[in-house]
């Protein structure tokens, strides 16, 4: 076996519609059907400027997932989730006009930049901006 990259990464939300609208407002990334929900999974994919999904976005459902604090707890020595950029001055920006937090890390070594921001449900985004 080999592994060949990630496939994508599922989070849990309290609000999928503040959710969706943060991906799409602030990261200007589209929403895609889930395939699942015909299963009685309720959630939406996200995708990058290809198509790609490379969020899911799952409902919270307390039968499935135990109570929220728990769903957390589980996955809590992930720190963050690294998406590739371009336009890093112009995220920077938008976030500042939408009164979002950002945090910018210029590494003093090669040259890709960092912006970390946090979505509605905390999941903190390193979004990284090679060459940029």
């Amino acid at each position: 076996m080999q592994v060949n990259g990630i496939s994508h990464v599922n989070t849990v939300a309290t609000n999928l519609e503040k959710t969706l609208d943060f991906y799409e407002r602030v990261l200007g990334m589209r929403p895609a059907k889930n395939p699942m929900s015909t299963h009685g999974f309720q959630g939406i994919w996200i995708c990058d400027h290809i198509g790609a999904s490379v969020i899911h976005i799952q409902a919270h459902n307390p039968t499935r997932h135990d109570s929220l604090d728990q769903w957390r707890q589980s996955t809590g020595t992930i720190d963050h989730v690294a998406l590739n950029c371009q336009g890093f001055a112009n995220i920077i920006s938008h976030c500042q006009h939408l009164g979002i937090e950002v945090q910018v890390n210029d590494r003093p070594y090669g040259d890709l930049r960092q912006v970390f921001v946090s979505d509605p449900n905390g999941v903190r985004l390193e979004l990284t901006f090679p060459n940029d």
